[in-house]
């Protein structure tokens, strides 16, 4: 039979497991996003949370210059290319500062070029970042527990014009691009392109990221947001739906988007164990 103080003791436990949870960017609930994604703006490059309505909101203003920013799920950071594409940021989405500054190192797709990168984004799992410069995707291993962390995986040739930025569907895995007025789909396995519909206006959408759902947010250079929905999935490829304009920012010269990735919902294990009735339970009340 239970004691009460192991009765006690079991309930304490059952309380606590389900109260308890890992959030990376800062207050974030787990499990949810305070944004639906973010926007580098200026020079220096400060920081915007986009929400779905189209307010834009500062996080924080950096004394760094960057872009192609990606969200990583696997350590909660911002990762972005300073403005020579010589150095990593790894920013905090809670502040807006930069965390931590990193080199690429050479890997198996040799050194990195060095250049100015616009666009980027990372992988859905979190484990590969795709960056553009010299007409070409070069794609840098991200995954925090791999030994090629940081390591410079290959480049992707891909026939796409006037890309402003780019952003991987969460449900297809696939790269978008607004360029102009047209959305294309892009293989991020082997570059191959292929045309997704039209949008009402053309623009220069300087930062695109999408929601968890697969809503495509998009910022224009010239202070445009608009929201194109892209939820619906057939055939395992993501198709455009209505395309809205939800506000009006600040124009910028500089600017770039990046995906809000919700933070983990993490359940520790009970830590009571029923007793093993070979193993003398220490809880267990003298007869």
């Amino acid at each position: 039979m239970f004691s009460s103080s192991r009765t006690i003791a079991f309930l304490a436990c059952l309380a606590t497991a389900g109260s308890v949870g890992v959030a990376y960017a800062g207050e974030q609930a787990p499990g949810t996003c305070a944004y639906a994604g973010y926007l580098g703006h200026n020079s220096p490059t400060k920081l915007l949370g986009y929400a779905a309505d189209g307010t834009l909101t500062t996080i924080g203003q950096s004394d760094k210059t960057y872009n192609a920013m990606g969200h990583n799920r696997l350590d909660g950071k911002i990762y972005a290319m300073s403005s020579t594409g010589d150095a990593v940021y790894k920013i905090d989405p809670a502040t807006g500062a930069v965390a931590e500054t990193v080199k690429v190192k050479p890997g198996a797709g040799g050194t990195l070029p060095v250049a100015p990168y616009y666009q980027g984004d990372i992988s859905p799992d979190g484990k590969h970042w795709y960056v553009r410069a010299y007409n070409a995707f070069q794609v840098i291993n991200v995954d925090p527990g791999s030994p090629e962390y940081l390591t410079y995986e290959k480049a992707l040739t891909a026939p796409v014009p006037d890309i402003y930025d780019i952003s991987f569907h969460p449900v297809d895995g696939k790269i978008y691009i607004a360029s102009g007025s047209k959305v294309v789909r892009l293989d991020p396995a082997n570059g191959a392109v292929s045309p997704v519909g039209n949008l009402p206006w053309s623009g220069t959408w300087g930062g695109q990221f999408f929601d968890p759902a697969g809503n495509l947010y998009l910022s224009g250079n010239a202070g445009w947001l608009a929201k194109a929905d892209l939820t619906r999935v057939e055939g395992g490829l993501a198709q455009l739906g209505a395309v809205v304009k939800i506000g009006q920012g600040a124009a910028t010269a500089n600017n770039d988007g990046a995906p809000c990735i919700p933070a983990p919902v993490v359940v520790p294990p009970n830590p009571y164990q029923p007793p093993n009735p070979y193993v003398p339970d220490p809880y267990a009340t003298p007869n």
